[in-house]
């Protein structure tokens, strides 16, 4: 698991000691984030540095357009919340292959925010592998099925390839699962953040709060 200390994660984001603390009040960033650790100082807290980067980075996008009640619901996104693909058309901050990705593997009547998130975190870090097209679909469609049912406000999704294919490994929490010789660990995304993401651009590429019904 990649960690980044309190110190740097405050001159990486520049937020405040306060500020930090306060979103840990307002269950913003989860209590289970705040990793000690002994250091040659006595004890240093650290953070999932991919998981914590991007619920802060979502935080301060929209932090002045909400309230931090409101940001607490917004950031823990309904998984069963519908979204059509077409609503992720044009939103900045998404990738423009995308809609037409999830409409070839759902179809056009429309996913959970849980599936979308799930499409999106392999669809962004296969592209980034060099994962064809075709290969991303089928482990696109293959992941959703088996992820139905399963929270994922705190998963982990790690591609690996075994014999000449792609696969991908759910797990719980910010440890990243450890695969034996065999196996080639490609790559690990936050399904959880991924879906707060797309969240976020939707809510910012709206009028106004993101409401769709649900199933």
């Amino acid at each position: 698991m990649d960690l980044i200390s309190k110190k740097d994660l405050l001159a990486t984001t520049g937020i405040s000691y306060g500020q930090l603390y306060r979103w840990k009040r307002e269950r913003l960033l989860p209590e289970e984030w705040f990793i000690k650790q002994s250091s040659y100082t006595g004890q240093e807290t650290f953070f999932p540095k991919e998981q914590v980067l991007s619920r802060i980075k979502a935080i301060l996008e929209l932090k002045d357009e909400h309230s931090l009640e409101e940001l607490s619901r917004l950031l823990m996104a309904t998984p069963d919340t519908v979204i059509a693909p077409e609503r992720f058309t044009g939103v900045r901050g998404i990738d423009g292959d995308f809609p037409a990705t999830l409409a070839g593997v759902l179809g056009k009547d429309g996913s959970t925010i849980g599936d979308a998130a799930v499409a999106y975190a392999i669809h962004q870090k296969g592209k980034e592998l060099g994962i064809a097209k075709a290969a991303r679909a089928d482990l696109i469609r293959a992941s959703i099925q088996a992820m139905k049912g399963h929270a994922l406000h705190d998963t982990l999704c790690t591609i690996f390839a075994a014999h000449g294919k792609y696969h991908a490994c759910f797990s719980a929490g910010s440890a990243r699962p450890i695969f034996d010789g065999d196996l080639e660990a490609l790559g690990t995304v936050s399904v959880g953040e991924t879906m707060n993401a797309l969240k976020v651009a939707l809510e910012a590429g709206s009028s106004g709060e993101l409401t769709e019904e649900k199933q």
